[in-house]
């Protein structure tokens, strides 16, 4: 799904495991609970996305846009968001490991 236009799309609980995002436009998207694990999501826009309990275990996020997003309670354990604008983004009760890159920073 390079470059694809997901915008206001309901992709709650959608299961997009090692699926490749690649510059996808998730913007205003509700990925609730969504099975995000190993998934390329570089370069993607998830600017006010929901992505409350999605689960972004080992996600390459590296350029992707997390504005105002919601990830409450996401797994990023072992994600890489270490060039991610997660400006205004909502992490309560996110789970990180010692392996979730994050931005310099952060």
């Amino acid at each position: 799904m390079t470059q694809a236009s997901l915008v206001s799309a309901n992709l709650r609980h959608a299961d997009l495991k090692t699926a490749i995002l690649r510059r996808t436009r998730c913007v205003l998207a509700d990925l609730r609970g969504a099975r995000l694990v190993e998934t390329d999501l570089r370069d993607a826009d998830f600017t006010e996305a929901d992505l409350r309990e999605a689960n972004l275990r080992k996600a390459d996020a590296g350029g992707a846009v997390f504005r105002r997003a919601d990830l409450r309670l996401a797994d990023l354990r072992g994600s890489d968001l270490r060039t991610a604008d997660l400006l205004h983004a909502r992490l309560t009760g996110a789970l990180a490991s010692e392996h979730t890159r994050w931005p310099t920073g952060f």
